[in-house]
């Protein structure tokens, strides 16, 4: 009797061992995903303080950086998002090639960051959009948190009408977020205006 009892301890002892290991890959796992969202902002943050010492070199290393992500991040979103991060992106190219032949202005390099992290922030709007469609409030939720963050991340680069733009999405999606659910009437202007500001980043601001 005492040795079935010990097994039984022994069994229960090893599942929660084995249950905590799963958490913490688990936890390991989101964990990893998430840092790895902030990526394509931190090395754009990087590399503009990096062309401001003149340090041209590593500049273009942390834009490939953030180049390398959002592709990453292409495939895992809809054709349309992906086609606008493929525009980001060819514009981040743009900036390499300034900065490799020398001649770089910083309305461009600000101007053609801000819409690159407008571009990821649209594709995560279109996921949460996608996911209130299935009923799924919670990735839906997790989806618009990332957008807000990638917003955040756009209002340091961005001045004047694409700043006044991208703040009043940013402030808006925010208060969508307090809500238990989020509802596709609500969702899909803000999805439309950051689309159009993705298009049309310099041009007057952009009211949902």
């Amino acid at each position: 009797m005492a040795a079935f009892k010990y097994f039984f301890v022994l069994t229960g002892l090893m599942l929660a061992m084995y249950a905590g290991t799963q958490l913490l890959e688990l936890n390991a796992d989101e964990g990893a995903a998430s840092r790895q969202l902030e990526v394509p902002a931190n090395m754009l943050i990087y590399a503009k303080e990096d062309v401001n010492k003149s340090y041209y070199g590593t500049a273009y290393v942390h834009i490939e950086n953030a180049i390398r992500t959002m592709r990453q991040v292409g495939e895992s979103v809809d054709m349309e998002s992906r086609d606008q991060i493929e525009v980001a992106i060819s514009e981040l190219q743009k900036i390499e090639r300034a900065l490799n032949s020398g001649y770089l202005f910083e309305d461009d390099l600000n101007l053609t960051f801000a819409n690159s992290l407008n571009a990821l922030a649209y594709a995560y709007m279109k996921i949460s959009e996608q996911a209130v469609e299935r009923g799924d409030q919670s990735e839906a939720h997790a989806a618009l948190a990332i957008a807000v963050r990638q917003l955040d991340y756009a209002t340091r680069f961005a001045s004047g009408p694409l700043f006044t733009s991208e703040h009043t999405i940013m402030v808006s999606l925010s208060e969508l977020l307090d809500a238990d659910r989020i509802e596709a009437n609500e969702l899909h202007p803000y999805t439309d205006a950051l689309r159009l500001l993705v298009v049309h980043h310099n041009e007057q601001p952009i009211m949902p």
